[in-house]
């Protein structure tokens, strides 16, 4: 006989124009793992249904013995339910509730949000409702409808304001620094990297998963040592970026920004803003194209898209 693990869990995936309503259950390794059958709905579906199908779902979870799937077939079971073909895009055209319900019975019924740092991942909540052991079928449903609702009206203020893609970043002369997230979805908030010399990064990944083709980002540039001579630049990016195929260094008007310097080669396109903010501190807005002649297009992309990220850091 099955014994379930509390507090069972249901996923709801809603987008696509249908409800993905998907059990939970347990492994035989330990832990838990999405199963393998779901039940899907239009989205036009009403109370009683919505809350028919978590119920039939809750039965599965208790009923299933633990599941023997591998790892990548528990990971790949969403793929079912969708016509995306990576887990990321699945994530970004899908709003994702759960119910959680308690050994007591009892029901905790929510969404979340996408999170802004890592990709495919979620993090607060949007709306959450606790509902009582007893609550009917369409109370439920109605329930799981409101919340998904919920998350829906979220995305879409979110998506008619830019609001959220401005960052604040406090100096180390504890001046605060507004940075505005680069406009492309592969690009993943890094914070600063857990570097003490960045104050804020944003990485370009092609895929999820895959190591960083390029960086945006805002630092110090102590390796520079506060000089800005065109000299100790040049010499200073040899040393750690290799000899350079082409090498630039100029006065720009660029936003806050008032020198610009840019070097090539196999290894490194990299571009960078520079502003002297105290004798011994100077910011720098950079960008780092890892092995630009095998990234031509997109370095060319990038380059145009740095020029709008570095014109929209300001005090």
């Amino acid at each position: 006989m099955n014994v379930p693990s509390y507090p069972l869990l249901v996923e709801i995936c809603k987008g696509e124009g249908r409800i993905a309503v998907i059990p939970i259950i347990s492994h035989v390794l330990g832990g838990s793992i999405v199963a393998d059958w779901s039940v899907l709905m239009p989205e036009t579906e009403g109370c009683f249904a919505v809350g028919s199908a978590v119920l039939d779902a809750v039965r599965f979870t208790k009923e299933s013995p633990p599941s023997e799937m591998t790892s990548e077939e528990g990971d790949a079971a969403w793929q079912k339910n969708t016509k995306y073909k990576s887990w990321v895009s699945f994530w970004k055209h899908n709003h994702f509730g759960r119910v959680e319900i308690a050994e007591d019975g009892q029901y905790k019924i929510y969404t979340l949000q996408r999170s802004e740092k890592r990709r495919g991942l979620y993090t607060e909540f949007i709306k959450l409702v606790y509902l009582p052991a007893d609550a009917d079928v369409e109370e439920i449903g109605r329930t799981v409808i409101d919340v998904l609702e919920a998350s829906e009206e979220y995305y879409k203020d979110r998506k008619e304001s830019e609001a959220w893609r401005r960052k604040v970043v406090e100096l180390l002369d504890e001046t605060s620094l507004t940075v505005i997230y680069p406009k492309d979805r592969h690009f993943e908030d890094c914070e600063d990297c857990n570097a003490a010399e960045i104050y804020q990064c944003y990485e370009y990944h092609t895929q999820e998963g895959s190591e960083s083709s390029a960086d945006f980002f805002v630092g110090m540039a102590t390796e520079l040592d506060c000089s800005l001579e065109q000299e100790n630049v040049a010499s200073t990016w040899q040393r750690i970026y290799g000899k350079a195929d082409y090498f630039e260094m100029k006065e720009a008007n660029h936003g806050i920004f008032k020198l610009r310097a840019e070097m090539r080669n196999k290894d490194c396109h990299k571009i960078s803003y520079f502003l002297q903010t105290a004798e011994d501190l100077l910011l720098e807005c950079g960008m780092q194209v890892h092995q630009p002649n095998r990234r031509k297009k997109l370095d060319e992309k990038l380059a145009a898209l740095f020029e709008e990220f570095a014109l929209g850091c300001s005090f």
